[in-house]
């Protein structure tokens, strides 16, 4: 499916209600150092992830990321309203491969 489509299928797990749900994911590597992937979970409460990586060197790659919620309020158990914050981070990844 993904060979076709461009987007991948799977299955996530609501932390607030603990069953599973599905999540696409589409992904393009426009260099052989540059890509890009986003997701987005369609249960009850989505959520959305993207990252933009990279490549300096072999091993070593810039990641920016960003992961939001819809914006509906939700009450906890104490009665207080929260409101969904979005996330946002610059990581700098060592990777190694051995054999």
């Amino acid at each position: 499916f993904k060979d076709v489509t461009g987007f991948d299928v799977s299955a996530t797990v609501d932390d607030v209600n603990s069953v599973a749900v599905p999540k696409i994911t589409a992904s393009r590597k426009f260099t052989p150092k540059f890509g890009v992937r986003a997701s987005q979970s369609l249960g009850n409460s989505r959520k959305t992830e993207a990252k933009a990586e990279y490549q300096l060197s072999r091993g070593i790659s810039v990641v920016g990321s960003w992961e939001g919620q819809d914006r509906q309020e939700s009450v906890d158990t104490t009665g207080q309203t929260q409101e969904n914050q979005d996330k946002f981070g610059l990581d700098l990844e060592y990777r190694f491969e051995f054999k």
